[in-house]
């Protein structure tokens, strides 16, 4: 019985005490150092995990921005070129698409406005690349008029002669000029403008034509497709500082096949397996081909 009441830590009557029960003595609980090294290990794992689903939602992000900034800017300029084109002049006696010497360019006459005067209010429109900014494409108008009911060659919209069809007033848009036409920057980013008329019979060409005597024949120019190449403004920011621009822009030398768009030709080039070799991966990465279709059937007729 003592033996059993000591187990219990108590005191029998026999030594004059009380029963009581003596308390255990305390032991700290704490993690081991194995514990504490597999704590850190697991720790630092979902760091690593949880940083790269940061980086990847950030990169996400950060595209996503660029590509909605490039099709901003590509938006921008080809409403406007639609908005032009949709009020342009195509008669026999006005040219068009061509500039002072006879060479095809992105020049045309839109019509202002019609009223009951003897002149009829035209602007002069052009696009082109800028001289100065390789990343710039920029418009230029230059208000005129047009007598009507006049011997074309006696016009000014037309070079003297009349054998070969030129704008004369392309000229001014030079900077050259003392005196130039107004233009206007559409924003930057657009890296390269090109386009190409289709023919009636679904053919591209680098010219346009249109024969006044034979609405119907199939080598008339019917529409026009605009493509644009845009580079986000990150990774235009980048090719700037970089110098790589020019080194990007080689990659889309030369012309488009007979059955291509240039849209086709340059979405072709950014596809090739080496594009983007040497460049930073948001100078490559971040451009984009838009194109647009354009009918010029509304502005054509027989005079």
């Amino acid at each position: 019985m003592t033996r059993m009441l000591n187990m219990w830590g108590l005191r029998s009557a026999r030594s004059g005490r009380k029963y009581e029960k003596t308390r255990p003595a305390l032991r700290w609980a704490g993690f081991s150092l194995v514990e504490v090294m597999v704590s850190i290990g697991l720790l630092g794992l979902m760091m690593i995990v949880l940083s790269g689903a940061v980086s990847t939602v950030s990169q996400a992000w950060t595209k996503g921005l660029g590509r909605v900034d490039g099709i901003s800017q590509a938006r921008t300029a080809l409403s406007l070129v639609q908005r032009d084109l949709q009020s342009i002049v195509l008669r026999r006696e006005v040219p068009a698409f061509v500039d002072d010497v006879g060479k095809p360019a992105f020049a045309f006459y839109t019509e202002v406005n019609t009223g009951s005067n003897s002149k009829r209010r035209l602007s002069l429109v052009q696009y082109f690349m800028s001289n100065t900014n390789p990343a710039v494409v920029r418009r230029a108008c230059l208000a005129v008029n047009f007598p009507t009911g006049s011997n074309p060659a006696n016009t000014s919209l037309i070079n003297a002669s009349g054998s070969v069809p030129t704008i004369p007033g392309v000229a001014e848009f030079h900077p050259s000029v003392t005196a130039p036409a107004e233009a206007t920057n559409l924003g930057e980013g657009i890296v390269k403008f090109s386009w190409q008329y289709v023919t009636a019979d679904g053919r591209f060409s680098d010219a346009f034509s249109y024969n006044y005597n034979d609405p119907g024949d199939p080598a008339n120019s019917r529409a026009v497709v605009v493509s644009l190449l845009v580079l986000n403004s990150s990774g235009l920011q980048i090719a700037r500082a970089t110098g790589t621009l020019p080194v990007l822009l080689s990659a889309f030398s030369g012309s488009p096949q007979a059955d291509q768009t240039w849209c086709n030709k340059w979405n072709s080039a950014m596809e090739s397996p080496g594009f983007g070799n040497g460049l930073p991966v948001p100078v490559h990465s971040g451009l984009r081909a838009f194109e647009l279709y354009i009918p010029l059937s509304h502005a054509l007729t027989t005079h």
